[in-house]
């Protein structure tokens, strides 16, 4: 899993990580909000809550959210944003020190069910499928990341 080699680059650069989210702080999140987590998002913070530290400036500079500081991305939208009735985007990571936030639809209903999508100035663009796929895109720095404006 990609979010083991996130995790192992955390630890090469700071010497710490956080340890894996409890099982109750994850249904915690989803009763307070009337949300779902995708599976592959819940596993892979099993193995780590988010991050005090973004990954290499180098290279991706992405830090990723603790589940404590997951927040509906309400006030982050650009203005005139469509959203589906059914989706519920809340951020999840921020590249270069809160630049760009990163957000995941969490509604269970919603047709974007699991995406993530970076919050351009103008526009949400749509980066990945699925949180297993904006880690790959984050381990590979790739340029899709910011496609966004």
């Amino acid at each position: 899993m990609s979010f083991t080699n996130i995790r192992r680059e955390l630890q090469d650069l700071y010497g710490r990580v956080r340890p894996g989210a409890s099982v109750a702080a994850l249904n915690d999140l989803q009763a307070r909000y009337s949300v779902s987590l995708p599976e592959d998002l819940r596993s892979a913070y099993q193995l780590m809550d988010g991050a005090d530290d973004s990954t290499d400036p180098g290279s991706s500079w992405m830090r990723f959210w603790s589940i404590e500081e997951f927040a509906p991305a309400t006030d982050n939208l650009p203005l005139h944003t469509p959203t589906g009735s059914e989706s519920k985007l809340f951020v999840l990571a921020d590249y270069a020190i809160d630049c760009v936030y990163y957000v995941i639809d969490l509604g269970p209903h919603s047709e974007s069910f699991g995406h993530v999508f970076a919050l351009g100035a103008t526009r949400v663009a749509e980066v990945a499928k699925s949180f297993a796929e904006f880690v790959q895109l984050v381990v590979a720095d790739d340029y899709r990341l910011h496609s966004y404006s």
